[in-house]
């Protein structure tokens, strides 16, 4: 196997985060599927483990609370599939089911049974402190948050053009998401420990690591929490 060297970027890194600045009026945050079908140990049909999951609730609540209260808005992607969606998977993974593999190692896992259209599993996370000016959007299954909703319109409607990432899972819905953002024009913020992966902590670390150095910051919600609060949005939200 060929050993590959890796680079250590955290000059670059340190000196980025330095540079950052956030406008709370232009700033929006996005919790990315993190619904009962991931993070109820009870009802969960793709299962993130009880102990990471409950950490990650308690983190993505702490920072709503801190966007809110520095007026930004906060909105979430839900995943929702329809039975015929769910009955119809594509090419790949069919392969993984048809040969008993699995892509989420050690997890629960019932891709069949997944969010469908109108289970408890499509609903948000009672944990997350929910505030009636959130903005739900469902997203039919689709690894982006833009591809399958109206993200990109509420994001020009709300006047926004830093959008911060959290959720499930960090190598596939949040960077694909976040892929879509920067192509967009947009400033891209993910809170690394407000996310996660269903693919191991390697992907996780990946996905951090290359978003980082690529697109945009990563930042703890320590530190977000901390930028929330020494620039108070001017107008509110």
């Amino acid at each position: 196997m060929t050993t590959i060297e890796l680079l250590d970027r955290n000059d670059f890194v340190r000196t980025m985060n330095d540079a950052l600045r956030i406008d709370p009026a232009h700033t929006a945050v996005l919790t990315i599927d993190m619904h009962r079908g991931h993070l109820d140990p009870d009802i969960a049909t793709m299962r993130v483990p009880p102990d990471e999951a409950a950490d990650l609730v308690q983190n993505t609540a702490v920072l709503l609370r801190a966007a809110r209260a520095a007026g930004m808005r906060v909105m979430h992607s839900v995943t929702v599939r329809r039975a015929v969606e769910a009955a119809s998977p594509n090419s790949f993974q069919r392969t993984v089911a048809a040969t008993g593999q699995t892509v989420a190692p050690g997890l629960v896992m019932n891709p069949p049974r997944h969010n469908l259209e109108g289970s408890p599993q499509c609903e948000l996370m009672p944990g997350l402190a929910l505030d009636p000016d959130d903005l739900v959007l469902a997203n039919k299954k689709q690894f982006s948050s833009f591809c399958a909703t109206d993200l990109a319109n509420l994001i020009r409607v709300l006047g926004v053009d830093t959008l911060v990432m959290t959720g499930v899972g960090t190598n596939t819905c949040v960077l694909s998401t976040a892929l879509d953002a920067f192509n967009l024009g947009l400033r891209v913020i993910v809170v690394a420990d407000c996310t996660t992966s269903l693919n191991g902590v390697d992907l996780h670390l990946f996905a951090l690591e290359n978003m980082r150095r690529t697109i945009g910051w990563v930042l703890t919600v320590e530190d977000f929490v901390t930028r929330c609060k020494a620039e108070p949005a001017e107008h509110g939200r």
